[in-house]
Protein backbone atom coordinates (compact mmCIF):
# COMPACT_ATOMS: atom_id res chain seq x y z
CA UNK A 1 0.00 0.00 0.00
CA UNK A 2 2.74 2.47 1.21
CA UNK A 3 4.85 1.54 -2.12
CA UNK A 4 1.74 1.81 -4.39
CA UNK A 5 0.99 5.56 -2.88
CA UNK A 6 4.56 6.23 -3.49
CA UNK A 7 4.43 5.67 -6.88
CA UNK A 8 1.01 7.24 -7.69
CA UNK A 9 2.22 10.33 -5.44
CA UNK A 10 5.75 12.60 -5.49
CA UNK A 11 5.00 13.20 -2.07
CA UNK A 12 2.96 10.71 -0.24
CA UNK A 13 3.21 12.68 3.25
CA UNK A 14 1.74 15.57 1.75
CA UNK A 15 -0.51 13.36 -0.06
CA UNK A 16 -1.78 11.92 4.02
CA UNK A 17 -2.04 15.62 5.14
CA UNK A 18 -4.38 17.29 2.59
CA UNK A 19 -6.17 13.57 3.13
CA UNK A 20 -6.50 14.00 7.03
CA UNK A 21 -7.76 17.60 6.79
CA UNK A 22 -10.37 16.81 4.13
CA UNK A 23 -11.87 14.87 5.82
CA UNK A 24 -11.55 16.02 9.17
CA UNK A 25 -11.95 19.84 8.28
CA UNK A 26 -15.45 19.29 6.44
CA UNK A 27 -16.52 15.85 8.24
CA UNK A 28 -18.58 18.31 10.91
CA UNK A 29 -20.52 20.48 8.93
CA UNK A 30 -20.74 17.47 5.66
CA UNK A 31 -22.12 15.00 8.53
CA UNK A 32 -24.81 17.95 10.20
CA UNK A 33 -26.26 19.01 6.66
CA UNK A 34 -26.24 15.68 5.25
CA UNK A 35 -28.16 13.49 8.05
CA UNK A 36 -30.36 16.66 9.10
CA UNK A 37 -31.07 16.94 4.87
CA UNK A 38 -32.17 13.35 3.87
CA UNK A 39 -34.71 12.28 6.54
CA UNK A 40 -36.42 15.85 6.75
CA UNK A 41 -39.39 14.07 5.96
CA UNK A 42 -39.02 12.15 8.99
CA UNK A 43 -38.13 14.37 11.57
CA UNK A 44 -41.05 16.79 10.45
CA UNK A 45 -43.37 13.71 11.42
CA UNK A 46 -41.91 13.43 14.18
CA UNK A 47 -42.15 17.56 15.12
CA UNK A 48 -45.97 16.98 14.08
CA UNK A 49 -46.64 13.90 16.05
CA UNK A 50 -45.02 15.13 19.05
CA UNK A 51 -47.31 18.23 19.03
CA UNK A 52 -50.23 16.10 18.24
CA UNK A 53 -49.53 14.30 21.37
CA UNK A 54 -48.88 17.20 23.58
CA UNK A 55 -51.70 19.18 22.14
CA UNK A 56 -54.28 17.26 20.95
CA UNK A 57 -54.04 19.22 17.58
CA UNK A 58 -51.30 19.01 14.48
CA UNK A 59 -49.09 21.77 14.36
CA UNK A 60 -49.97 24.58 12.27
CA UNK A 61 -47.96 24.73 8.61
CA UNK A 62 -46.16 28.19 9.71
CA UNK A 63 -45.28 26.89 13.11
CA UNK A 64 -43.62 23.80 11.43
CA UNK A 65 -41.90 25.75 9.02
CA UNK A 66 -40.21 28.29 11.89
CA UNK A 67 -39.56 24.97 14.00
CA UNK A 68 -37.85 23.33 10.44
CA UNK A 69 -35.96 26.08 10.64
CA UNK A 70 -35.06 26.70 13.88
CA UNK A 71 -33.55 23.36 14.17
CA UNK A 72 -31.64 23.35 10.67
CA UNK A 73 -29.87 26.81 11.66
CA UNK A 74 -28.94 25.83 15.13
CA UNK A 75 -26.44 24.13 14.15
CA UNK A 76 -24.61 27.46 12.53
CA UNK A 77 -25.56 29.18 15.69
CA UNK A 78 -23.91 26.59 17.82
CA UNK A 79 -20.55 26.61 15.54
CA UNK A 80 -20.38 30.45 15.63
CA UNK A 81 -20.72 30.72 19.51
CA UNK A 82 -17.97 27.69 19.43
CA UNK A 83 -15.62 29.88 17.41
CA UNK A 84 -16.47 32.84 19.64
CA UNK A 85 -15.92 30.83 22.70
CA UNK A 86 -12.48 28.83 21.80
CA UNK A 87 -9.94 31.38 21.55
CA UNK A 88 -10.42 32.52 25.17
CA UNK A 89 -11.39 29.25 26.53
CA UNK A 90 -7.80 28.15 24.73
CA UNK A 91 -5.84 31.13 26.26
CA UNK A 92 -6.97 30.13 29.80
CA UNK A 93 -6.90 26.45 29.65
CA UNK A 94 -4.40 25.28 26.87
CA UNK A 95 -5.24 23.71 23.73
CA UNK A 96 -4.68 19.77 24.91
CA UNK A 97 -7.51 20.48 27.28
CA UNK A 98 -10.14 22.48 25.19
CA UNK A 99 -9.71 19.34 22.69
CA UNK A 100 -9.73 16.95 25.13
CA UNK A 101 -13.42 18.25 26.63
CA UNK A 102 -14.43 19.15 23.17
CA UNK A 103 -14.58 15.42 22.57
CA UNK A 104 -16.88 15.02 25.32
CA UNK A 105 -19.83 17.34 23.70
CA UNK A 106 -20.52 14.86 20.17
CA UNK A 107 -20.73 11.81 22.75
CA UNK A 108 -23.31 13.82 24.94
CA UNK A 109 -24.96 15.38 22.26
CA UNK A 110 -25.33 11.81 20.77
CA UNK A 111 -27.13 10.73 23.75
CA UNK A 112 -29.36 13.13 24.04
CA UNK A 113 -30.42 13.08 20.19
CA UNK A 114 -30.94 8.90 20.79
CA UNK A 115 -33.36 10.29 24.05
CA UNK A 116 -35.27 12.77 21.91
CA UNK A 117 -37.40 9.91 20.51
CA UNK A 118 -37.98 8.39 24.01
CA UNK A 119 -39.15 11.68 25.77
CA UNK A 120 -40.79 12.53 23.20
CA UNK A 121 -39.21 15.96 22.76
CA UNK A 122 -38.46 17.87 19.71
CA UNK A 123 -36.50 20.82 21.86
CA UNK A 124 -33.89 18.34 22.81
CA UNK A 125 -33.37 18.21 18.87
CA UNK A 126 -32.96 21.05 18.74
CA UNK A 127 -30.30 21.56 21.65
CA UNK A 128 -28.33 18.43 20.01
CA UNK A 129 -27.89 20.65 16.88
CA UNK A 130 -26.62 23.37 18.76
CA UNK A 131 -24.23 21.21 20.63
CA UNK A 132 -23.06 19.62 17.54
CA UNK A 133 -22.53 23.63 16.15
CA UNK A 134 -20.82 24.38 18.71
CA UNK A 135 -18.18 21.61 18.67
CA UNK A 136 -17.93 21.87 15.53
CA UNK A 137 -17.21 25.62 15.91
CA UNK A 138 -14.46 24.78 18.43
CA UNK A 139 -12.79 22.50 16.32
Amino acid sequence: MSSLLHNLVHYPKLFQMIFVLGIGGTFQCGIQISVLSSPSPFIKAFLNETWLDRYGSSMPKGSLTLLWSLIVSAFSIGGFFGALVSGPLIGRHGKRTCQVWNSVLPVLASILFACSKMAGSFEMILVVRFIFGFNSGML
